[in-house]
């Protein structure tokens, strides 16, 4: 895979161990790497014709970090050569890597037209509309990529993101351990299963998984801390210890990985080390999140301590984005199932409200969609198109 995106997943509220920043329960999928490295490893004949040509200097562009000059040539150069599939690949991930999700929807859409039996395009678009929380629109991307690649392991984990977070873990658990049977040293796959086996509740073969894991990649920081939420699931305070060392193996490896810090902040605080852990919260507050679970520990401390005034602002700010993010929730789970104009037009604004302006054009396109007629995403997406165009 050139890329595969992370889901966006929300907030947990505050007693919860899953991370802030994480795809639903830290969805399994890899990770997408900058556009200046996944670009050297997409096909770039010599140039030979004058489309080569100007593949190689779009090409060239990403691979030195200029990304708005590779993005401005490879525009250029898919209305001139519409066909010409290596254009849209680099420019799904020049899309990415500069922040701009609505346009790596297009394009990822268009490469999917142009080979509709390419299992990656499939996969990509499909954790795009995970990302999108489009669960309907996703789950027949998967369902065709594991018919035309079964063994593919990235088709495997596609479809397993998906039933993850349609919530069935079993049908995720059967299909994995038959994968593991083909791949037995694949340590992606036993991560995958460890956070299925933790949905199901089953601690035992969920911490048996991640360790098996470990054996196989010593190094995989995902998995220590995969292991350490299982610990801190099977609420068992005996294993906290065991699951802050695994959340410090994390850490070596991640510094400056937030959600590893603000579990291993609930981990510290449950062992009596209030003083730790509230400099643990207090770095995690800092995280630009809607709905930081952070705030509301750190509160509960600062009140703890006598400083109310704090306290009190902290959990105030905190529930406040709790109840706007519970207000799109009620749209999102609507959207699970198909959604309208009106419900995507709602996501819009917030998106809008959020600041993330690219998932808004995303939302207020696909209002117009699914209703030409309607005038106010009409009106919004334009604006939102405006604000592209001026840097914002």
């Amino acid at each position: 895979m050139l890329c595969l995106l992370s889901g966006c997943g929300r907030s947990p509220q505050p007693p919860t161990t899953t991370p802030i920043s994480s795809p639903p329960a830290s969805l399994p999928v890899t990770s997408t790497p900058a556009a200046s490295a996944a670009a050297s490893a997409l096909p770039h004949p010599r140039p030979t014709s004058p489309a080569d040509a100007s593949y190689a200097r779009a090409l060239e562009a990403a691979q030195q970090g200029q990304l708005p000059r590779a993005l401005q040539l490879l525009e250029e150069n898919t209305r001139r050569y519409p066909r010409h599939v290596a254009f849209w690949q680099l420019l799904a991930d020049v899309a990415h890597d500069t922040g701009q999700s609505d346009r790596e929807l297009e394009t990822c859409r268009q490469l999917s037209r142009l080979q509709p039996r390419n299992v990656e395009n499939l996969i990509r678009l499909g954790n795009l509309y995970l990302q999108l929380e489009w669960y309907q629109q996703a789950e027949p991307l998967f369902r065709r990529a594991l018919q035309l690649a079964p063994d593919d392991i990235q088709a495997i984990i596609g479809q397993v993101s998906y039933w993850y977070v349609v919530n069935t873990p079993r049908k995720s658990v059967d299909l994995l351990r038959r994968a593991i049977t083909r791949y037995p040293t694949n340590d992606q796959l036993y991560h995958a299963l460890a956070e299925n086996y933790r949905r199901l509740g089953d601690f035992a073969h969920a911490e048996d998984a991640a360790r098996q894991g470990l054996r196989i990649n010593p190094g995989n920081a995902r998995l220590y801390k995969e292991l350490a939420q299982v610990l801190i699931s099977s609420q068992n305070v005996k294993r906290l210890p065991e699951a802050e060392q695994a959340l410090r193996r994390t850490l070596q490896v991640q510094p400056d990985d937030f959600d590893s810090l603000y579990l291993l902040a609930t981990v510290v605080e449950d062992q009596g080390r209030a003083a730790e852990a509230q400099q643990l919260y207090e770095s995690v507050a800092r995280v630009p999140s809607e709905t930081n679970p952070a705030l509301y520990r750190l509160g509960r401390l600062y009140l703890k301590q006598g400083r109310r005034a704090d306290g009190q602002a902290l959990i105030a700010r905190y529930e406040q984005a709790t109840h706007r993010r519970d207000a799109a929730d009620d749209i999102r789970k609507r959207l699970w199932k198909g959604g309208t104009a009106a419900d995507h037009l709602a996501m819009a604004r917030y998106y809008q409200q959020q600041g993330d302006l690219s998932r808004a054009r995303i939302e207020a396109q696909r209002a117009l969609e699914l209703d030409p007629r309607e005038a106010e995403a009409r009106r919004l997406l334009q604006a939102l198109r405006t604000q592209r165009k001026t840097g914002h």
